[in-house]
């Protein structure tokens, strides 16, 4: 007598073909990630949220900082955000390269003309 029928044993090669190309998907997905700053390894999905805490986040970001470098890269449920923890690199990034860092497209006035 057999341990699973025809059914259940179709239904179970089928979860685990499933299973396997989702897994599979995922680690090519990953492995195609662009090159963003370093930072904490999340899981997949929520991303980094389990470690923000409550309370005094800045207090996680110095810790980050210190391991990771001024620039860190988290996600927050598939968010990407960047942090920038020292004052300099922040005004270099947005003040002085504010132009290549922007989506806003450049409007020009008839007046510019």
């Amino acid at each position: 007598m057999p341990l699973l029928s025809d059914t259940t044993s179709t239904t179970v090669s089928i979860a685990l073909v499933f299973i396997s190309a989702m897994f599979f998907a995922y680690c090519l997905a990953a492995a195609r990630r662009p090159h963003f700053p370093p930072g904490p390894k999340g899981l997949p999905i929520i991303g980094n949220i389990l470690q923000m805490g409550d309370d005094h986040p800045e207090l996680l970001f110095r810790e980050w900082a210190k391991k990771f470098g001024k620039i860190v890269y988290v996600q927050i449920l598939n968010q990407p955000m960047v942090i920038l923890t020292d004052l300099e690199v922040a005004r270099d990034l947005l003040d002085k390269r504010s132009s290549i860092y922007s989506d806003r497209p450049r409007f020009v006035l008839f007046s510019d003309l």
